[in-house]
């Protein structure tokens, strides 16, 4: 009888555990500050950073993005619509000079993507006929 409970108990716990795995898998993991270290296209080559610099952007958990370019920092409205999809609106930006072309073809692709997905500190957003951006979580 102590055989059987300690095998429903170790089951219940499995049970348990994995439930909760499969909540931490939720869009949630996209908030926070992401450093954009490169643009995956057949053009990508064609936008070099300045300096080495990566943009930054943080997805506010009141919908909200805050984007740190090279020189100019903007800002605009995201919305989940389901676990990997995402809306990202054009931003506004400040107007100083001299973005990098990598900066600039970033912040022209964001309204662009569709989707993303996250794989542990890596978060890839997809733009559908044109390629992906990818980033890398700031801590």
């Amino acid at each position: 009888m102590k055989r059987i409970t300690s095998v429903l108990i170790l089951l219940s716990a499995l049970v348990f555990f994995s439930c909760e795995k499969s909540e931490k898998e939720d869009t949630s993991d996209i908030y926070g500050k992401w450093e954009a270290t490169e643009l995956m296209s057949i053009e990508s080559v064609g936008y070099p950073k300045d300096k080495g610099f990566n943009p930054l952007i943080e997805f506010k958990n009141d919908g909200t993005h805050l984007i740190k370019l090279d020189r100019n920092s903007c800002f605009g409205d995201f919305t989940l619509r389901s676990i990997k999809s995402i809306s990202i609106s054009a931003s506004g930006c400040t107007e100083m000079c001299c973005d990098s072309q990598f900066s600039g073809k970033f912040i022209q692709m964001l309204p662009q993507v569709k989707t993303f997905e996250i794989e542990g500190s890596n978060l890839k957003l997809n733009i559908p006929g044109w390629g992906w951006i990818e980033l890398v979580a700031v801590k």
